[in-house]
């Protein structure tokens, strides 16, 4: 079993769980990309996100995967272990979480491009035909094909085995709904996550309540500590020209900051 060294650079998969943030995380497996690295911070007892990326090798040793497996169930109650698991061992491992009494909460499509950003989408109607639609071109005949997939009855449950980059979130039963930091606990909200690695180090969220076509909200969290400071500045330029921008007629964002016990 492998255990990534320390990041500065907080994971965006970390934004999925129920409070938003993850103080106690670890990554089992070789096989996490690097923009998807939490910080880690302990190799045993319970933890707020455990990162399941085993690598093709790891995953067809059996003494290894048994062990990994029984690791990644050292969750705090609501904790995350987001499973990232090559595809022909995808079903495998889930059923090895599942007999372990957890739960899965949410598939999650990974649309790596050829740029420093990450989309991770949830694979509902809404949020992967708005990504497929307004975020990431895509091919119509391609388009048409996923959503049509996506409103099949278990059609997220098949694209997460089909696609080639899927992730499986599993949680205790009884858990908190991950995002539930976005939204009163009734909403369930889910977000689709864009992931940028540029100069500043952010995140962006486009959130979607249940039912809605779509988005409600836009949420943009920091990455990096060195990072709140931009995004304060900006929250309040926005608030300085609110009230212009309104005045002229058009559509404006209202900025609203949070802070977290993670800063």
């Amino acid at each position: 079993m492998s255990v990534r060294a320390e990041y500065a650079r907080a994971s965006p998969l970390a934004l999925m769980h129920p409070m938003g943030a993850a103080r106690r995380v670890k990554v089992i497996g070789a096989g996490c990309p690097l923009s998807l690295v939490p910080p880690v911070q302990i190799v045993a007892g319970d933890v707020d996100l455990c990162v399941f990326a085993p690598t093709l090798a790891e995953c067809r040793d059996r003494a290894w995967l048994a062990h990994a497996v029984s690791a990644a169930t050292a969750l705090a109650p609501d904790g995350i272990v987001y499973l990232l698991a090559p595809r022909r061992f995808r079903a495998q491992i889930a059923w090895l979480l599942r007999a372990q009494g957890f739960v899965a909460s949410l598939r999650v499509g990974h649309l790596p491009i050829s740029t420093p950003d990450r989309w991770l989408v949830p694979l509902r109607s809404a949020p992967a035909k708005f990504t497929l639609s307004a975020l990431i071109p895509s091919q119509p005949l391609r388009r048409t094909l996923a959503l049509g997939l996506m409103h099949l009855p278990g059609g997220d449950g098949l694209a997460a085995a089909l696609l080639p980059w899927a992730g499986l979130v599993f949680q205790r039963a009884g858990a908190r709904a991950c995002f539930s930091w976005l939204g009163a606990p009734a909403e369930l909200p889910r977000a689709v996550v864009r992931a940028s690695h540029d100069q500043h180090d952010h995140a962006v969220l486009h959130v979607f309540r249940p039912k809605a076509k779509r988005q409600s909200a836009v949420v943009k969290p920091s990455l990096t500590a060195t990072h709140h400071g931009h995004t304060i500045r900006e929250a309040a330029l926005m608030q300085h020209l609110a009230p212009s921008v309104a005045r002229s007629g058009a559509m404006t964002a209202h900025a609203t900051l949070r802070i977290t016990e993670d800063g």
